[in-house]
């Protein structure tokens, strides 16, 4: 899924969210000062309690001073 299948979700959204409804989730946040973002997505799928996960990638935070290995 992207973030322009229906139904596209923000800030201004009047979508009623139902059992069973599937929706891509892209939470963006950015520094004050507007020098490091974070941009991420995943796959949820709406349950009668709570919202399930469905992707399985495990999450990874990088600082921008890695170096790269030569294979």
């Amino acid at each position: 899924m992207t973030m322009i299948e229906h139904p596209a979700i923000g800030a201004n959204t009047q979508i009623e969210l139902k059992e069973n409804m599937v929706l891509s989730f892209h939470p963006q946040v950015v520094d004050q000062d507007g020098q490091v973002c974070l941009y991420t997505q995943d796959t949820y799928r709406v349950g009668k309690n709570e919202g399930e996960c469905l992707a399985n990638v495990p999450w990874r935070f990088y600082s921008g001073l890695e170096s790269r290995t030569s294979a």
